[in-house]
């Protein structure tokens, strides 16, 4: 999710690097961009109890659909007035997502993220 966020933030420059550069960046930003709703999915799957785990991700991967079409849209109407900026558009995404997935860095902060009904 930070090298997501990470790619997002250099986008202005990398658009206009040369090919070599700009095709490495471009598979980089590509594989981490699809790591972060496997991510998610599994940590959702974790947390919910397990009757409820399929519903948990229906909701969450259609939310996620129409947050891609929100993006995709908002970049393709304000890529002639942005140019190659329209990728920070994209940035709050995955900012966001860190700032939710913050706790996870803390210390014990992973503890209780078990399945439901398993003890710690």
């Amino acid at each position: 999710l930070g090298s997501s966020a990470a790619c997002g933030l250099v986008a202005p420059w990398m658009l206009d690097a040369p090919q070599p550069l700009w095709a490495a960046w471009l598979l980089f930003w590509g594989a981490t961009v699809a790591g972060d709703s496997p991510q998610f999915s599994a940590m959702s799957a974790q947390a919910c109890p397990p009757d409820l785990v399929g519903s948990a991700l229906a909701i969450q991967n259609s939310i996620g659909f129409a947050i891609s079409v929100v993006s995709i849209n908002l970049a393709t109407t304000y890529f002639d007035d942005l140019g190659s900026y329209v990728g920070w558009l994209l940035l709050p995404g995955p900012v966001l997502g860190l700032l939710a997935m913050g706790w996870l860095l803390r210390p014990n902060g992973a503890q209780g993220l078990e399945p439901a009904g398993e003890a710690a």
